[in-house]
């Protein structure tokens, strides 16, 4: 989206006040992988100067809009009080963000340690899997799992640019190769939301399974005997 297009509807006249909440929203209307203190400040109708009151770098910009973004998003809530119900609703909700706002999976998956926003709201996930039944240590490993894989997955994959590839090495995969395209073929029947959630309910009933058997922890940190 252009700021010439964002901005195109402003009345002239007297200059918009500038807070950080309507930076904010120029910066997601803009998307983290586009927006700047000038772009900002076009959508605005106001100077740079204006802008850098309250932003004092790119960087600083990029993350005052990353931690508006996650404000906005909270754990899901879903019907079915199961961890597995919980957790494919969570990678589900974390690609919809993801998709929708092109740039937060780098914040996401960096897990920005000064930002209080990012790890309360990650620190909801966990708890809310603690409340289903979970220890607090298999809630983290659980919640971080499928954030991690739901995040990288849509990141690398989700994008049209991604799919237009997808197609063109099918076809070429197609005409040369029997098994390898199978799963690729049938992808595309299924659709990327049905692949997404196989995939999401494989990976969950796996770690779970996993958990049983298989403690991630370190040797100090799991009980004696």
């Amino acid at each position: 989206m252009t700021t010439k297009a964002v901005g195109a509807g402003r009345a002239r006249g007297r200059p918009r006040l500038v807070t950080r909440k309507v930076i904010i929203e120029a910066g997601i209307a803009l998307t983290l992988d586009e927006v700047t203190i000038q772009g900002v400040a076009e959508i605005l109708g106001v100077s740079r100067v204006a802008v850098y009151r309250h932003v004092p770098s790119q960087d600083a910009l990029r993350l005052l809009v990353a931690e508006g973004i996650l404000e906005r998003w909270s754990p899901p809530e879903t019907a079915e009080e199961s961890v597995e119900g919980f957790l494919l609703a969570l990678a589900v909700s974390l690609r919809k963000l993801v998709s929708d706002h092109p740039g937060i999976a780098g914040y996401l998956s960096r897990l920005q340690l000064g930002s209080r926003v990012s790890m309360a709201r990650f620190e909801q996930t966990h708890v809310r899997l603690v409340d289903l039944g979970l220890e607090p240590w298999e809630a983290s490993w659980m919640a971080s799992t499928v954030a991690q894989q739901a995040i990288g997955v849509t990141a690398v994959f989700g994008s049209e640019e991604s799919r237009v590839q997808r197609e063109e090495v099918l076809a070429t995969a197609a005409a040369e190769f029997s098994v390898f395209p199978i799963k690729h073929v049938h992808a595309r029947e299924l659709g990327d939301d049905a692949v997404f959630r196989w995939t999401m309910r494989g990976l969950v009933r796996g770690c779970l399974a996993q958990l049983a058997d298989d403690d991630p922890r370190p040797v100090s940190d799991r009980p004696a005997g």
